[in-house]
């Protein structure tokens, strides 16, 4: 009962760079120039836990290929597993954990994600997102329990709220584009 929250930040562009430096280095990764750069592009902003899971993912192709690994190999890898089948497990740690809200707060989770991932400038207001919450929420719908969630998904690295203009936005987009990939069932919009 004496902990708190605590937020891990993203590391700095600099330390990304020098972190999957580090990881071709000590495991042998033949990565172009051009693919370190097409990587640290794909998981930004630079979460390490994404980080070293691309990079597993990575070392797995190196391993099939057996040559160095080009842009396109990066992409690829990307698309086909860190936000496909392969890696989902992983995700979808994030995903179960929405079902401590109970019924109402976790499909009013997922209205929220939907609406966030599925905008077309990738950012919602907050007083918009608390119009989806209480649609999707019904009875007892609460400004505390919006508030909750709101910073429960801000610490499970879905969303931050850019607190000059009160809009969320995906916070990796990693995340975006596994919640897109994966729960496009959801009655989400296409924009």
């Amino acid at each position: 009962n004496d902990f708190f929250r605590v937020y891990v930040e993203p590391i700095r562009p600099e330390y990304a760079k020098a972190l999957l430096n580090g990881h071709c280095k000590t495991h042998d990764l033949r990565l172009t120039v051009e693919a370190r750069d097409v990587f640290l592009q794909l998981v930004f902003p630079h979460v390490p836990y994404f980080l070293q899971l691309f990079v597993s993912q990575i070392r797995l192709e190196e391993s099939f290929q057996g040559r160095e690994i080009t842009p396109e190999d990066v992409r690829d890898v990307y698309d086909r597993r860190l936000i496909g089948p392969t890696c989902r497990a992983y995700f979808d740690h994030y995903r179960q954990r929405l079902r401590r809200y109970g019924v109402s707060g976790e499909r009013s989770a997922l209205a929220i994600l939907s609406e966030v991932a599925y905008s077309a400038t990738g950012r919602v207001s907050d007083s918009a997102l608390y119009d989806v919450y209480r649609k999707a929420r019904k009875q007892g719908a609460s400004s505390q329990e919006f508030d909750a969630i709101m910073a429960d998904l801000e610490s499970d690295w879905y969303v931050l709220l850019d607190t000059k203009t009160k809009e969320y936005g995906f916070l990796v987009n990693v995340m975006k584009d596994w919640w897109r990939r994966f729960h496009r069932s959801l009655g989400a919009k296409r924009k």
